[in-house]
């Protein structure tokens, strides 16, 4: 036995030490594969490539529409980033006023020494990440507080239109006061972009002037990939293009950095929809006609929460507030 021992135990050795090599082997060959998959989009880039080059690309091999579930048809959009919303940064500050929280700060400030209700307005905005939403659900929810007005995303650059905004534009212009907004891509050209909005959406009196949402182009941008000169060129040409045609100043959506670091001193003359997740409003914001808030900018409308939950749409909603008094100065006449 002694001998049987001797024999095969070096064979159970062998063998374990082969296994162990394949082991190395592979992990070996998936980082060298990671190592030339990072090289290879480094190097891309470095060469001038960027993403809608990659769209183009990918656009050849997938169909161009596909149906979704609810029969809405919408454009396929295989690159994540390339469909734009609103997506102010909570990294730096926490997402946590929710409804509740907000109207009980509020409403004791806004009373109406007249009527006894509060003298500010709620709403939301949706975009295709609401999908198809049950308008006569939302309308009925009036749980902490009735919702009046409703901004929703029409276009986005020079050839994207949101696809359930004819949808959501047929449905939700009976029951409340509705609004649109144009994402705004600093690499399209000014009057592609404009036609794009201009030929999508026609306002009439009772609706919120046109909304041009400015901010960083992607998820995972630190900058707009544009000079800074060029970028406050090309926008104020879009901007005088949309209030030809609308007959009215745009309102323009961003949030604080974004306005500190781009907008400041060359918009201070326009009306801003200012994100900012805090029980605080925007600087620039006054609740109240008599506040004494330094401007500019001119803070309209406060987006607080990108949190909101209401019957009738699935998920959660961006919530919107508008002092009372302000509401005119926001509407076409």
């Amino acid at each position: 036995m002694s001998s049987l021992n001797i024999k095969f135990t070096p064979q159970k050795k062998r063998k374990k030490s082969t296994i162990q090599i394949h082991k190395i082997k592979r992990w070996v060959i998936v980082a060298v594969t990671l190592n030339l998959v990072v090289i290879g989009i480094h190097s891309f880039f470095m060469l001038g490539g960027n993403w809608v080059s990659v769209r183009s690309q990918w656009d050849k091999v997938f169909p161009e529409n596909i149906e979704v579930t609810d029969s809405i048809v919408a454009p396929f959009i295989p690159v994540s980033s390339y469909y734009l919303g609103h997506s102010y940064p909570t990294d730096s500050l926490m997402d946590t006023v929710n409804f509740q929280k907000h109207l009980a700060h509020y409403s004791v400030k806004l009373k109406d020494s007249t009527t006894g209700n509060m003298a500010a307005i709620y709403g939301i905005d949706v975009s295709r990440w609401q999908s198809k939403i049950n308008w006569d659900d939302v309308k009925l929810d009036t749980a902490p507080h009735p919702l009046q007005v409703v901004i929703m995303k029409a276009t986005q650059g020079d050839s994207i239109v949101d696809p359930y905004f004819e949808y959501n534009w047929k449905q939700a212009k009976t029951k409340f006061i509705v609004g649109i907004y144009h994402f705004y891509e600093y690499q399209a050209t000014p009057d592609a972009q404009a036609e794009n909005l201009i030929h999508t959406v026609s306002l009439s009196s009772g609706n919120l002037r046109p909304v041009i949402d400015i901010e960083l182009a992607c998820a995972s941008c630190n900058k707009p990939g544009v000079s800074k000169t060029k970028m406050i060129r090309d926008l104020k040409l879009f901007l005088a293009k949309i209030e030809s045609h609308y007959q009215v100043q745009p309102i323009l959506y961003t949030y604080t950095y974004f306005y500190d670091s781009y907008l400041l001193k060359h918009f201070s003359d326009y009306t801003f929809w200012m994100a900012q997740y805090a029980i605080n409003p925007p600087p620039g914001m006054r609740i109240t006609e008599t506040d004494s808030t330094a401007q500019p900018p001119d803070v309209a409308m406060w987006q607080f929460s990108s949190k909101g939950r209401i019957n009738g749409i699935i998920g959660n909603v961006d919530l919107n507030f508008i002092p009372s008094y302000e509401l005119k100065s926001l509407l076409i006449q």
